[in-house]
């Protein structure tokens, strides 16, 4: 037997067989559901009045467990953690996040995971407290304050002098983020910051005769500048 063949089994031999015990197992997935759930009542907290989803919920939880299955089950042998790297390698997901604090609460899940998978609970604790700290503090804004996107569907060409005296009246300060013009159809999108009064915006949009619909909705996550 070579050095490399040697080197080899000694590797293999080491990582054989060196799952983890019944107890740490059941350790790790009690901490890792407990803290889990922990961000799942933070997250309910956060969104039960705008938009609570179950089934985002369900997967936070979901996402941690089958994550902490992976690190068990990649601790216990050196020829399996390949085999799931391998397997996993072929998979890709596609999803739309909805916000960045979605996306906060994804990749903490992950991470819970992962860390009681390793058994470091003093670092999983801490860092779930965190995140439902931070999925609890309030906005810091009301919802005049909070950016909006203004949706306008209608013919070209349109009046801009007084599309723009519209929303300086009702908007500290607007921007066009898109404009499509197709034909003698035109389609806007422009970002206005603390509006004051949206339902007389609607009304005077409509009145004026240049878009036959309108849409508003508040902007959520980050928008490029």
């Amino acid at each position: 037997m070579g050095l490399r063949e040697a080197i080899k089994t000694r590797f293999l031999n080491a990582h054989i067989g060196q799952g983890a015990s019944l107890k740490r197992v059941l350790m790790a997935m009690a901490a890792c559901l407990l803290l889990s759930m922990a961000l799942d009542c933070a997250y309910y907290i956060r969104n039960h009045k705008r938009g609570f989803s179950m089934r985002f919920a369900v997967s936070l939880t979901a996402m941690s467990m089958i994550t902490l299955a992976f690190v068990l089950t990649i601790q216990s042998s050196i020829v399996v953690s390949l085999g799931m790297v391998g397997a996993l390698s072929v998979v890709r997901y596609r999803m739309s996040v909805n916000s960045t604090m979605d996306m906060l609460l994804l990749v903490g899940s992950i991470a819970l995971g992962i860390i009681c998978g390793a058994g470091l609970y003093y670092i999983a604790a801490p860092m779930a407290a965190l995140l439902c700290g931070m999925l609890l503090l309030p906005d810091g804004s009301s919802g005049s304050d909070r950016n909006k996107l203004l949706a306008l569907d209608g013919r070209y060409p349109y009046d801009r002098a007084r599309l723009n005296a519209l929303l300086k009246r009702h908007a500290r300060w607007h921007r066009v983020r898109s404009e499509s013009i197709h034909n003698a159809d035109v389609n806007l999108v422009i970002e206005l910051h603390q509006t004051k009064d949206e339902s007389a915006l609607i009304e005077a949009l409509r009145g004026a005769g240049d878009f036959h619909d309108v849409s508003l909705q508040v902007q959520e996550g980050v928008v490029d500048g």
